[in-house]
This record gives structure tokens, sequence and C-alpha cells, in this order.
């Protein structure tokens, strides 16, 4: 199965190498989901809904292009370390780009995927917000063996240390945190890194942005299935619970027991957010007649824009806007 995930994971990096040179490609609207209540129904009723409505958004052949914008700041897993090819600050900000108050979206295309939900959340609140992140990129503190690139993660370490140093010169007010973690993280010998000990290296790099701001949100890891999402609801349009996944499925939550004790250890905020992808027993790939899955690894555009009342919600109760 890892080896799958592994071949899945590659690939989804190399495709969004493309995305940077492009905006958001969906002129989708999302309907918005505007209490925990209302999307609780919503992922109650699409574990049972076995067909595609007759429309969707975005459609069943657009969902692969309904990605988020500002993918220029989102470096290539395979380009140099530190901060090579990032834009800028200025090119990479959204929400309220004149406010005083600035949070950093920091980690990998996890964050990116965020962007426009963020972008809402960011005008309402009066917070311009900044994507600092590179594809494929694990934050926790040591140099691993990177599955992506078959060689050592060093580039990467290189990303994230000159990214904390960018973000303390920034004095911002808060950090939002998001990146996808493995099954088995391996440090360069191949051993393989136990839950405590790449809790612990995560936990000290979350320490470094909790002395910069104590305003520091770790998100957690949606559901990854074990096929592509988008490419199952347009094969099997009759037969949609074959395209999402159980709650209690292997590596579907791979992060959350790690992300929860690193943030503990760091304090740094971590919400779950299982409730907001999944029902008591499953994780689907329609919502309403929205379709949840860009790919296996990211969400749609319009999926995040529908959650960002939800998330606004958690940021502010979590203390992460003014």
């Amino acid at each position: 199965m890892f080896s799958a995930l592994r071949s899945v994971a590659c690939v989804t990096a190399l495709s969004l190498l493309s995305i940077g040179v492009v905006s958001a490609a969906s002129a989708a609207t999302a309907p918005v989901i505007t209490s925990s209540q209302q999307l609780s129904s919503l992922l109650a009723a699409a574990s049972t809904k076995s067909s595609l409505p007759s429309t969707t958004t975005p459609s069943v052949a657009g969902a692969s292009t309904d990605f988020s914008g500002w993918g220029s700041c989102l470096l290539s897993y395979s380009g140099p370390g530190g901060l090579t090819g990032w834009p800028g600050e200025k090119a990479c900000s959204f929400g309220d780009v004149h406010a005083k108050k600035t949070i950093v979206l920091f980690g990998d295309s996890q964050a990116w995927q965020w962007t426009n939900a963020l972008d809402v959340i960011g005008k309402a609140h009066h917070v311009k917000m900044v994507l600092l992140a590179r594809s494929a990129c694990d934050l926790a503190s040591i140099t691993q063996w990177d599955f992506y690139s078959v060689a050592d993660s060093k580039n990467c370490v290189s990303f994230a240390n000159a990214a904390v140093s960018k973000i303390a010169a920034m004095h911002p007010w808060g950090v939002i945190v998001a990146f996808i973690k493995i099954p088995f993280t391996e440090t360069l010998n191949h051993v393989i890194l136990s839950s405590s000990q790449f809790s612990g290296y995560l936990a000290t790099r979350l320490k470094q942005l909790v002395a910069i701001t104590p305003r520091v949100f770790l998100m957690a890891q949606h559901p990854v299935p074990s096929q592509d999402p988008a490419s199952c609801v347009a094969i099997n349009p009759t037969e949609l619970l074959h395209c999402g996944v159980s709650r209690n499925a292997p590596n579907q939550a791979m992060n959350q027991p790690d992300f929860a004790l690193a943030a503990r250890a760091s304090g740094a905020n971590f919400v779950s957010q299982t409730s907001w992808y999944c029902s008591a027993t499953y994780c689907p790939a329609l919502v309403g007649s929205t379709l949840v899955y860009l790919d296996q690894y990211h969400f749609t555009k319009t999926f995040t824009l529908s959650l960002a009342p939800i998330l606004g919600a958690t940021l502010q109760h979590a203390g992460m806007l003014p």
C-alpha cells in the first residue's frame, strides 16, 4: 500500500510544478457552509449517496483544474534550498493586503490549498495573509530520506530554516502551519522515526515559530483516499461510495496523533478537523453538490471556499484572528 501511496504522491508533486505559473483556474462558486450543524448534516447525507447529481461544482471535467490561486508562490519540491524562486512578500500576499497585521501561511501544498479561503477570511478580518510554501516539504526539524526526490531532504530543511528567518523578519500577528506527513518518515540511514521522535522534531520547529508569535495554528491533514477521488468520480458516477474513504481506514489521517503531540509540546494550537471532512463513518468525495477533491492529496478550491466560515470560526476561537 505504501509503495502505491508513494508513487501517487510523487506524481502529485510533479503535477504541482505546472501550477506555479497559473492562477486559480476555475470560476466555480462555492455554496457556503455556515455552521458545524449544516456541515454534519451534509456529510451524513453524503455518506449514503451513491450517484452524482445532475450538476456539480466544480464540474466533474473541471475538478482537476479547480485549484487555489497564488500558485507561483508555491516553490517546487525539486528546486534548490532556501527561498530561491520565492516571488516575495508583496507578490504572495492576499486577504487585506493593506492591513497592519499579518498572518503567514507556512508549509507545503497543504497550506497553499487554503489560500482562497484565507483570502476571504483575511478580507473579513482585515488581516494580510502571506503564503510561504514549498511543495511536498515536511517541516520537522530533521533531514529525512525524501521519497519524492529519492534523496535526502536537505533542500526542504534549508527552505524551512530560511522561511522561519523570513517569518521572524515579518513580525507577524500569527502563523498557520500546514503540510503533509507521509505514513513512515525515515532518517538518512533509513531508520523509521517513531511517533514520539517525529513529534519531537516537529515540536522543535513549532517552538521556533512560537518564539516569534504566540499565535501558531497547526492544521490537521485531511483524509487521504487510496485512489484519486476526482478520477474515481468521473469513472464511477453511480458508485460514489467507492471514491471516498472510511473514517477509520489506515492512513486516512496520517498525522493527527503526531501533530497533536507536537502542538502540545510546543504551545501551538491544534484542532482535529476530521469532522470537517467525515461523517461518523465515512469521508465522502462529494458533499452536497460540491466535489471535494482536486486529486488524492488536495481539495478543490470550491470545497475550501465552502469551508471558509468553518475555518474562520475555528481560527477566531483559537485567538488567531484580531
